[in-house]
């Protein structure tokens, strides 16, 4: 099938890596072809996939020419993603995880929300699904959060993020950017939580983003999900990647987004170190070197943080005095104060 180019419409790229996700191609594939904004070029990206995925994608390029197809040796997300951004040709890039889908008009409704306000990023909120694209309910507190219809600068979207809903913020798949964020911009390959990696680039570069609160991406939730065992070592380049971000926050002077990190990055040792297999030798040596670092860095931001949530917290990892959960306890009870 051959779609005219619309000159009026800018072109989207889409960018669809893609590894052993057989039983759910289809469904993310079709779900960007049913877009009501329609000039768009479509790049699936065979990540050495060793099932059907890519037949799958050889078929579908022989059916809409707004298709592309790269095989390649596997190299993981980040080295698949860039791959894509590499050859794209858009005006604007989206990225979408192919066990994942989109609503039909999500492509749509981000670029108009971008072009009305002349801003440089849109995201929407996000609705989790089981493997069978059923709904789930919200009783996981990190389901509920929900983005307001807003345009935000940089410093607003921080805001968000530290004290409304972190998980909305950082991810890739529910954001489309104007080309140029990527001009040299890319995901650290190897590494797992990649978009942590980039977030705080991406947004230093942006003077306007916009919200959109509708539910318009829909992220399934399964067994096989690469984020699914949460104390593999690999989970530990989170790490790697606060630890940039908070060198990244008092390099450009803003040391209370470069403590709140401090907290939050010392929060999730302490959750890493109390759920990890204590026998996974190479995970817990890994885990000792890292926060042998972090505790460096600590000593350099302590005296940068400006409220006494983020000084308590960071002393109190520093000097080894108490454990986790009081840590987390006296962190709430004197945010209550506050």
């Amino acid at each position: 099938r051959k779609y005219p180019m619309n000159k009026k419409q800018p072109l989207i790229s889409v960018i669809i890596p893609i590894y052993k996700v057989e039983k759910f191609l289809d469904h993310c594939i079709q779900s960007v072809l049913n877009q009501t904004y329609q000039n768009l070029e479509i790049i699936l990206v065979d990540d050495g996939s060793p099932d059907g995925c890519g037949a799958i994608c050889d078929s579908y390029a022989t059916k809409d020419d707004r298709i592309k197809v790269i095989h390649k040796e596997n190299g993981g997300l980040s080295s698949a993603r860039n791959a894509g951004i590499d050859i794209c040709h858009g005006d604007f890039i989206y990225c979408v995880d192919s066990d994942d889908y989109i609503a039909p008009a999500m492509l749509e409704i981000l670029y108009e929300s971008m072009t009305k306000a002349d801003a440089q990023l849109a995201f929407c909120s996000i609705q989790y699904v089981d493997a069978n694209g059923t709904s789930l309910t919200s009783k996981d507190s990190y389901r509920k959060y929900n983005l307001p219809d807003a345009v935000w600068t940089p410093e607003d979207f921080w805001h968000y993020y530290e004290h409304i809903g972190k998980i909305p913020c950082v991810i890739t798949s529910n954001k489309l950017f104007r080309r140029e964020l990527f001009s040299t911009l890319r995901y650290p390959i190897g590494k797992l939580h990649e978009d942590e990696f980039v977030i705080h680039y991406l947004i230093a570069d942006c003077q306007k983003i916009c919200c959109v609160s509708d539910r318009i991406y829909f992220y399934r939730q399964h067994s096989t999900s690469i984020m699914s065992n949460r104390y593999s070592m690999k989970h530990l380049d989170v790490v790697e990647a606060l630890i940039d971000r908070i060198n990244f926050f008092v390099k450009r002077s803003q040391p209370s987004h470069a403590a709140f990190c401090m907290v939050d990055l010392i929060a999730y040792l302490n959750w890493y170190n109390y759920g990890v297999n204590k026998n996974d030798i190479e995970a817990v040596s890994r885990y000792k070197a890292l926060d042998k670092k972090v505790r460096k860095l600590a000593k350099e931001v302590l005296p940068l943080a400006n409220s006494i949530t983020s000084k308590t917290a960071i002393f109190l990892y520093i000097t080894h005095l108490l454990p986790y959960r009081f840590i987390r306890f006296c962190i709430k009870t004197l945010e209550k104060i506050k």
